[in-house]
């Protein structure tokens, strides 16, 4: 450690964050102690077009919403397509999100190299605005959002205020957004 955060997490009475397991992490890397760290979870409050989207809209894709990073458990969402293809053969894939660093090609050649054959059920369309989120959350069956963690998974509360059913890792506060 060292850093100036550091330092600065050392010196303060109290850190907020917006999930407990990130508090759990900050607390296990830098050893603060049991109270310094409180969770005060970031306000969500919904955008009136994603709670216009009908519950009962027969959505026809399973759609991830989110960077299009590694990090995101995008190749682990690929990888099961070809498996869901198999039981379910006329399912359709949908990722929406921007690829960050430049990095556009390279993740979605490795996404389309482990559909193999299946990359004809998958549509990625890269950044799109936040306005055409809705309209995309609507044409969802059913939402993934596989990472390997998250701190406050604001996507999936996107989606779920869009009334989408939900298929999500177990990582960081995404348990924190879905338990119950």
């Amino acid at each position: 450690c060292g850093s100036s955060e550091h330092l600065h997490f050392l010196e303060a009475d109290v850190i907020t964050v917006p999930s407990a397991a990130l508090g759990a992490k900050i607390n296990q890397t830098w050893g603060l102690g049991r109270g310094r760290v409180i969770v005060l979870p970031n306000p969500f409050v919904p955008d009136p077009e994603f709670l216009s989207v009908s519950p009962s809209d027969t959505g026809k894709f399973v759609t991830f919403l989110g960077r299009m990073t590694r990090q995101k458990g995008i190749l682990e969402f690929a990888s099961a397509i070809p498996r869901v293809l198999k039981s379910f053969p006329s399912a359709k894939f949908r990722m929406v999100g921007a690829t960050p660093g430049g990095d556009g090609d390279g993740v979605q050649s490795e996404v389309r190299s482990r559909l193999g054959a299946a990359a004809s059920a998958l549509e990625l369309t890269g950044a799109v605005s936040y306005d055409r989120i809705p309209s995309l959350l609507a044409q969802a069956i059913v939402c993934v959002f596989p990472s390997y963690w998250e701190t406050f998974p604001n996507a999936c509360l996107e989606a779920m205020s869009a009334a989408r059913y939900i298929v999500a890792s177990n990582s960081g506060g995404m348990v924190e957004m879905l338990d119950n």
